[in-house]
């Protein structure tokens, strides 16, 4: 019997762990982090940012490793998160940015953002949290 279990319960691991992550749950790992770094020094800010921004990379390359024929829906939903942290990322990896450099990264996000959309439109749930975590490593 405990064979069994232990069998069945890393059955169901292997097949919970081999699934890529999906937006959702990216922009709610990124909220938390995000909130948990808004406590910390630019350093250690920015080195949170970088274990984040790892997690959601490592989902797209979940995806792209899936081999697809064609982008799907949910993949491509996370290549947007990923493309969203762009700006974010080119920050965090230097020392503390300048309010030249945030500014520049903000412009960034929003043109991007917005490229595809009306005037009146709000913000994308990526961009609305790359925006929150360039507020947080640019305080």
């Amino acid at each position: 019997m405990c064979k069994t279990t232990l069998a069945l319960f890393l059955a169901f691991a292997s097949i919970a762990w081999a699934t890529p992550r999906t937006k959702a749950d990216l922009l709610a790992d990124l909220k938390v982090r995000r909130e948990k770094a808004a406590k910390l020094d630019f350093t250690d800010a920015a080195a949170e940012f970088i274990k984040a921004n790892a997690v959601v990379k490592s989902s797209a390359d979940s995806y792209r490793k899936m081999k697809n024929p064609v982008l799907t829906e949910a993949e491509e939903q996370v290549l947007f998160v990923a493309y969203s942290m762009e700006p974010v990322k080119s920050l965090a990896g230097t020392s503390k940015p300048s309010a030249q450099a945030c500014a520049k990264a903000k412009r960034q996000i929003i043109l991007e953002d917005k490229g595809t959309k009306t005037e009146d439109s709000s913000f994308s749930h990526e961009a609305t949290e790359a925006l929150a975590w360039l507020e947080v490593l640019c305080k």
